[in-house]
C-alpha cells in the first residue's frame, strides 16, 4: 500500500470539511432547518468522518504488529472523539455565520 504523507492527510480531510461544510449549510439555509435538527445532522456525519480519519491513519501508518480487537475499537472511539469535537467546531462557526 502507498504510504500517505501528512500534508496528503491534511489535504484529504480538507477537502472533506468543505464537502460536510457545504452540505450541512444547504441543509441549513436551503431546508431552514432549525438548531436542533442542524445538530442532529452535524452529529451523523461525524461517524464517516471518525471512519475516515481512522482509515487514513491505518493507511500512513499501519501498525508493526497486528491490532488486537480491542486495541481497534479503542483507536477507532479516539477517531470519533475527535470528528466530534471537530463537527462541534463546525457547528459553532455555523452558528456565528448565522445568526
Amino acid at each position: 500500500m502507498k504510504k500517505l504523507s501528512l500534508v496528503q492527510l491534511l489535504k484529504l480531510f480538507l477537502i472533506y470539511m468543505i464537502l460536510d461544510f457545504g452540505s450541512q449549510l444547504l441543509f441549513y439555509v436551503g431546508l431552514g432547518l432549525n438548531k436542533e435538527e442542524y445538530i442532529s445532522n452535524a452529529v451523523v456525519s461525524m461517524l464517516p468522518l471518525a471512519f475516515l480519519l481512522y482509515n487514513f491513519d491505518y493507511i500512513s501508518r499501519p501498525p508493526v504488529m497486528p491490532l488486537t480487537t480491542k486495541q481497534k475499537v479503542l483507536k477507532f472511539l479516539m477517531y470519533v472523539v475527535i470528528a466530534f469535537v471537530m463537527v462541534l467546531i463546525l457547528t459553532f462557526l455555523m452558528d456565528i455565520l448565522f445568526n
